[in-house]
C-alpha cells in the first residue's frame, strides 16, 4: 500500500470508529475489503465482538488469520453469501471504487442490512485526481460527494450524513496532482511521486476529525456516506 492510501486509510479508521462510538458492542458488523487490516484489528480492540470481514483477495484474507482473524471470508464482494437482513451495519472502506459496477454491489449488500440498519461508505474524491498506481489496482472511479450520494439513494437508502474528508489535504494535493498531469502532457513523461505533504496527514486529520463530528466539509480528497436501509 502507498504512502498516501496508507495515512488516509489510518485517520478514516478514526473517523469510522467514532461514528460507532454509540453502537452496541454485540452489533453485527461486515467489513467489505480486508486491505486495511488495522481497522478491523481496532474494531476488536475497542470491543465490537461480532465483525466480520470479506475481500475477493485471498492475499488480505490470510493476512488477516496470521492476525487471528476469524470471521474473514473469500468472497465475491458483489453476491455476499449471507442471510437477508443479518447485519446491524456494513462498512466500506475505499472498497466500492474496486468495484466496477458499484450500484450493482450496493444494492446487493442492502439485503443484508436489518430494516433501519446502517452503510458507511468512505470512498476517494474526484476522478482528476486518480493516478497510476490506482490504474495498476483496478480502481474504476473516485466520486463527487454528489454522484455517491446519488447512486446510494438509487438503490433505497436514505442518507443520514454526507462530507468531504482531508478537506486541508485537497488543495496542496490537488496542486501537486495538476503539476503531474502537465508535466505528463508536456513531457510525456511522470513527475517524480511527491510524498512529502502526507506526512503532515495525521496531524491534520486530528483536527478535521473534530470538525467534521460538527459540520460537513465542502470539499476533500474522499467522499463520507452514512445511510440508512428503509424499507
Amino acid at each position: 500500500m502507498n504512502l498516501q492510501k496508507n495515512n488516509l486509510n489510518n485517520s478514516k479508521s478514526e473517523v469510522l470508529l467514532k461514528s460507532l462510538k454509540n453502537k452496541s458492542k454485540s452489533s453485527k458488523i461486515i467489513v467489505i475489503g480486508c486491505e486495511d487490516l488495522n481497522f478491523l484489528l481496532e474494531l476488536n480492540k475497542e470491543g465490537y465482538n461480532n465483525v466480520y470481514a470479506v475481500d475477493s483477495d485471498s492475499i488480505n484474507i490470510n493476512n488477516c488469520k496470521e492476525k487471528n482473524l476469524e470471521k474473514v471470508f473469500l468472497m465475491d464482494c458483489y453476491k455476499i453469501s449471507f442471510e437477508e437482513n443479518y447485519f446491524d451495519i456494513i462498512i466500506s472502506l475505499y472498497s466500492l471504487e474496486t468495484l466496477e459496477f458499484d450500484c450493482l454491489a450496493l444494492e446487493n449488500w442492502k439485503k443484508l442490512l436489518k430494516t433501519n440498519g446502517e452503510l458507511y461508505v468512505i470512498a476517494s474524491a474526484f476522478n482528476y485526481l486518480k493516478n497510476n498506481i490506482q490504474d495498476r489496482n483496478k480502481i474504476f472511479r473516485r466520486y463527487t460527494l454528489f454522484d455517491l450520494k446519488e447512486k446510494v439513494i438509487s438503490v433505497g437508502y436514505e442518507i443520514e450524513k454526507e462530507s468531504y474528508l482531508d478537506f486541508l489535504l485537497y488543495f496542496p494535493t490537488s496542486i501537486l496532482r495538476l503539476i503531474e498531469l502537465f508535466r505528463l502532457r508536456l513531457f510525456k513523461t511522470e513527475a517524480k511521486k511527491i510524498n512529502k505533504v502526507f506526512y503532515l496527514n495525521q496531524k491534520i486529520s486530528r483536527i478535521e476529525n473534530f470538525v467534521f463530528n460538527k459540520l460537513s466539509l465542502p470539499v476533500g480528497l474522499s467522499v463520507f456516506i452514512k445511510a440508512k436501509k428503509v424499507d
